[in-house]
């Protein structure tokens, strides 16, 4: 995926990540070698070997090249952090836990039951 960098055509992006999972709505953003611009959600799932750089890497990128919504998903803790931008800046809008119902904030009336995700 290729992220949109200030003042530079999406080809032209140095920003490549690859999200866990990724909601894009616009499908002109969609081309053969992947999705040029800034998808409209972004789910990241936590793994020791990921955390520093899904929290703070990745956030930046996404923050700055205009994701509408990022969630990060620790299943060790059962838990779903939830940030949407506001401006051009996340707004943390809170962490849920195992028995708590996520709504998305880009898709209307999608909410996600997180007993429906996580084991006991």
């Amino acid at each position: 995926m290729i992220l949109p960098v200030k003042g530079k055509d999406f080809m032209e992006s140095d920003k490549v990540v690859q999200p866990d999972i990724v909601v894009i709505c616009d499908p002109s953003k969609i081309r053969e070698q992947g999705c040029f611009g800034a998808p409209d959600w972004i789910i990241e799932i936590l793994s020791p070997h990921t955390t520093r750089k899904d929290l703070q890497d990745k956030f930046d990128i996404y923050e700055e090249s205009g994701v509408k919504e990022y969630w990060v998903v620790e299943p060790l803790n059962s838990t779903v952090e939830v940030f949407v931008l506001e401006g051009q800046h996340y707004r943390r809008i809170r962490t849920y836990v195992h028995d708590d119902v996520v709504p998305s904030h880009t898709i209307e009336g999608l909410s996600i039951d997180l007993n429906d995700i996580f084991e006991n």
